[in-house]
């Protein structure tokens, strides 16, 4: 009986952690990332302009989930939540792509290498 729970449990993780680097299950990833130019941006670094959010991302696993950004420097990232102190409101009358201001930090994560994850320090729509 411990072994099947043991076993259960693993294969939970294993398909958690490989679900992420599958890029193919993912239809934007084919369309989007993969006519990206490779990554200008750096881990760990400040980035503040101007872009675009092109599309929300429900996807459920450790380096999915969030909204896409278009950045200034032709890259898109991936950002989980808004600041709460940015009074920036997804409304329902909004349509992707939503143009905005930004800054944010790139995480140094593995998700920065599967899913270029960033976290949103302001953000506000134009």
């Amino acid at each position: 009986m411990k072994t099947k729970h043991t076993l259960l449990a693993l294969s939970c993780i294993f398909l958690v952690i490989f679900s992420c680097k599958d890029g193919n299950r993912d239809p934007f990833f084919n369309t989007w990332e993969n006519q990206q130019q490779p990554s200008t941006l750096e881990s760990g670094k400040k980035y503040q302009g101007q872009g675009e959010i092109v599309r929300l991302e429900i996807a459920a696993c450790m380096c999915c989930g969030g909204y896409w950004l278009k950045t200034a420097e032709a890259d898109s990232v991936l950002f989980r939540q808004v600041p709460e102190n940015s009074g920036f409101i997804f409304d329902d009358n909004d349509q992707f792509p939503i143009p905005v201001e930004y800054e944010f930090v790139t995480d140094s994560s593995v998700c920065w290498q599967v899913k270029r994850l960033v976290t949103m320090i302001s953000i506000k729509k134009i």
